[in-house]
């Protein structure tokens, strides 16, 4: 699956319980069409202690989420994105609202 999303792009929830939320882009995983994002679907799950120094307990982890509820944030507005060809072959991202390169 092409993405249009990568690593470190800020990005915002469009749907499901963090709706509107914004995070930055940990991994893309664009075999299984999702991405871990900081801050969005964060999951509670219990930890076993494996060694004296790494305590146990109950941590909080991103989970991954589908990238068709995802929207990228460009000049501080949610965007779509699409890809264009200049002159010289290069591929670049470009924001649809505003017509900027990303």
């Amino acid at each position: 699956m092409k993405t249009r999303i990568r690593k470190g792009d800020i990005v915002e929830a469009r749907s499901g319980k963090d709706k509107g939320r914004r995070g930055r882009v940990l991994a893309v995983m664009p075999e299984k069409g999702t991405a871990l994002v900081e801050h969005i679907n964060v999951a509670r799950k219990h930890r076993r202690a494996r060694s004296y120094r790494d305590q146990g307990g109950i941590v909080s982890v991103e989970a991954p989420i589908l990238l068709c509820k995802l929207m990228l944030v460009s000049d501080d507005v949610p965007t779509r994105v699409r890809v264009e060809v200049d002159d010289s072959g290069h591929r670049h991202r470009v924001a649809v609202r505003t017509g900027k390169t990303i």
